[in-house]
């Protein structure tokens, strides 16, 4: 999304409005006398997936074969 220029003063008197667009994805590039003062673009972005794939669900796909771990290293400590 293109930038958009945005006087200092304009912004405070309408930082809910401006803020709301920030989010949306748009960038602002604030200025005083004419002068660029900051850049303000969103800290997320917005057309990326606000939640992560379910852990349960990663965890329940994966399948083991052979005996349990701890089978596994109780079998070694005998065998030594």
């Amino acid at each position: 999304m293109p930038e958009t220029r945005v006087p200092v003063d304009e912004m405070q008197s309408q930082f809910d409005e401006w803020i709301r667009r920030v989010e949306e994805g748009e960038q602002l590039v604030v200025t005083r006398g004419g002068q660029e003062s900051a850049r303000v673009y969103a800290a997320r972005d917005p057309t990326a997936s606000a939640a992560l794939p379910s852990l349960k669900e990663w965890r329940a796909s994966i399948t083991i074969e052979g005996e349990a771990m701890s089978k596994t290293v109780q079998r070694q400590r005998w065998e030594r």
